[in-house]
């Protein structure tokens, strides 16, 4: 279709085609020639014609390699693109689980934290008995070494 198009427009108007670094063959004037009972139309000659289709040729594989240059920047961005998604998902994975780590770990803690607070509580309690136990056991003895030396005292006397 764009070689058509560039003979067309070689043939009609004389007009230049540069594209992609390829321009047009540069051809002579139209030769007229008659194609049917007083019908005329304007012609190439066949080295004209020749030169265009070179031309549109070598035009040709440029679009081409064109083409095949976007086709190929096409399949690198969508494989740079899958790649991304791929490594956001990886990224998003990984950060979901050290999310859901951090969540057990707080958990955890809690826990423990609860559980040292009724160690703590249960321990101050038992300590508490326990000096309790300590200060009656001390006063008993205490009684008792009164009692002794107040009754040893009075043996001494008699």
């Amino acid at each position: 279709m764009l070689v058509k198009a560039v003979a067309l427009s070689l043939v009609l108007g004389g007009v230049g085609f540069v594209e992609n670094n390829a321009q047009a063959a540069e051809i002579g004037p139209a030769v007229r020639a008659e194609t049917g009972v007083n019908k005329f139309a304007d012609v190439l000659s066949y080295e004209d014609g020749k030169k265009i289709n070179t031309e549109a040729g070598t035009a040709k594989v440029i679009a081409t390699k064109a083409y095949g240059m976007a086709q190929q920047e096409q399949v690198d961005r969508k494989f740079a693109d899958l790649q991304i998604r791929e490594d956001m998902k990886k990224a998003d994975k990984d950060l979901s689980d050290k999310i859901d780590a951090n969540a057990k770990d707080i958990a955890t803690n809690k826990t423990n934290i609860q559980q040292n607070a009724n160690n703590i509580s249960d321990n101050t309690i038992a300590i508490q008995k326990e000096a309790a136990a300590r200060k009656g056991t001390l006063q008993m003895l205490d009684s008792k070494l009164v009692w002794k030396n107040k009754s040893a005292k009075m043996l001494t006397k008699n």
